[in-house]
């Protein structure tokens, strides 16, 4: 009597009771994955992971070609952001390639079908069946469409559709799951996706991107300081850096852009806008200033490199003024040459120009040896010479005769750190 109880519940267990066959899209995955955001947090952490790893590479770059800490540490920090907005923004951008890409595969059943037992039930997909326990679902959600359960045994989340159901299927499913979480009436604007909650999220991210835009704006003053710190009375080094606030403009035209897209679907986005403008105006006149003053080829130093004494760094900013006009009448075809260099590189400039015996302090100065100093040469207790004549080859004495002399005078100063090149014919009666 009992071997024939037994037969008859496993019979009863083994019988099909209901089946059902489910055609499923992008658009399904993409309803389900809105009730399981542990999943979307899962996925975002890795595009922000595999983010860091693309930007350490790239910062890496930027700091073999620049050789500067600063401009690398605000390309990371810039970079940085803009992957961790993007992946709050693309996240379904991402998804989609992705469920593309193993459709491609073949790896992504489009359609499936699904027999319920009393203990169980199946999925089978392309010749692929699965047995599931009821008992090892960890979440099952219903919506006005779907039904969707979380099968953590296989990592995945199982999809049935309710047009693809009876009634007594869809009461059947009901009663296996009685901790269905109840999302009905959540379907009616955006194919399984409350409209509200959609409008939350839209307002959440815009409000991200307003703070994002309005600080790319507040940075602005710091990070001149912190050029100004490098580059001091520098203008044409310190404004060819201005190209960097091109990195900032991701954020402000995404908000202005984002902001038009969604002030049209009654959404209040016009702070978006309004401040988007201002950032995007701001930083476009700013980074165009390294275009309208690009400086000169510093190779031009070149020249000049033998007649310093000293060894004159690789890089550097200058700014050549050729006077039509000689300011002096016994200095003609004069020419003028300002020259800037890095913080670190005048530090080395200075320690090799006190050390030389051809550069002169101001104060060691004879009367003859001002006598060659150009009228638009300002000079100080903090100022330091070299006096070179190249048409007799001597240094920091005036000629025995009279005649005209191709002239060198050098000046650099110890306060304002720039190396001044004044090149000119001298009269010498």
């Amino acid at each position: 009597m009992k071997e024939e109880k037994n037969k008859i519940n496993k019979k009863t267990n083994d019988e099909c009771l209901h089946t059902c066959e489910c055609s499923i899209d992008w658009n399904e995955y993409r309803k389900m994955i809105e009730y399981y955001p542990q999943r979307k947090n899962e996925i975002r952490f890795l595009l922000i992971k595999r983010g860091l790893l693309i930007n350490i590479f790239l910062s890496l770059i930027v700091m073999m070609i620049s050789d500067n800490s600063i401009i690398t540490a605000i390309f990371f920090v810039i970079f940085q952001m803009l992957v961790i907005l993007i992946s709050y923004l693309s996240l379904n951008t991402f998804l989609k390639k992705a469920y593309i890409k193993l459709l491609n595969k073949g790896e992504m059943p489009q359609v499936i079908k699904y027999k319920f037992y009393n203990e169980y039930f199946t999925q089978t997909s392309e010749d692929i069946t699965l047995k599931i326990n009821y008992s090892e679902i960890a979440k099952s959600v219903e919506s006005d469409t779907n039904f969707y359960f979380e099968y953590p045994k296989q990592d995945m989340t199982v999809i049935i559709q309710k047009n693809s159901c009876d009634l007594k299927t869809i009461n059947f499913i009901r009663e296996k799951f009685n901790n269905l979480e109840n999302h009905l009436g959540d379907n009616i604007s955006f194919k399984g996706i409350n409209n509200k909650q959609v409008s939350n999220k839209v307002n959440s991210t815009m409000q991200v991107l307003f703070i994002l835009t309005l600080l790319s704006i507040l940075i602005i003053p710091y990070l001149i300081k912190l050029f100004l710190e490098d580059y001091g009375e520098n203008f044409i080094g310190l404004v060819k850096n201005f190209y960097l606030f091109l990195y900032l403009l991701p954020i402000p035209i995404l908000s202005f852009v984002l902001g038009i897209k969604y002030i049209r679907k009654d959404l209040k986005c016009t702070k978006n806008i309004v401040v988007g403008i201002i950032a995007i105006l701001i930083l476009l006149v700013l980074s165009s200033f390294s275009l309208l003053f690009p400086g000169q080829d510093y190779k031009i130093i070149d020249s000049y490199r033998d007649i310093s004494d000293v060894k004159l760094p690789n890089n550097g900013d200058l700014n050549v003024l050729n006077f039509e006009k000689s300011p002096d009448n016994d200095k003609l075809n004069y020419t003028f040459i300002n020259v800037y260099y890095s913080k670190n590189e005048t530090n080395i400039l200075e320690e090799k120009i006190k050390k030389s015996d051809k550069w002169i302090k101001y104060k060691n100065l004879t009367p003859k040896q001002k006598v060659l100093i150009p009228s638009v040469c300002e000079i100080n207790s903090s100022s330091y010479l070299l006096f070179y004549n190249k048409t007799t080859n001597e240094y920091d004495k005036l000629p025995d005769n009279s005649g005209i002399y191709e002239m060198y005078v050098m000046k650099y100063d110890t306060i304002t750190k720039n190396l001044e090149i004044h090149k000119f014919k001298y009269l010498y009666r």
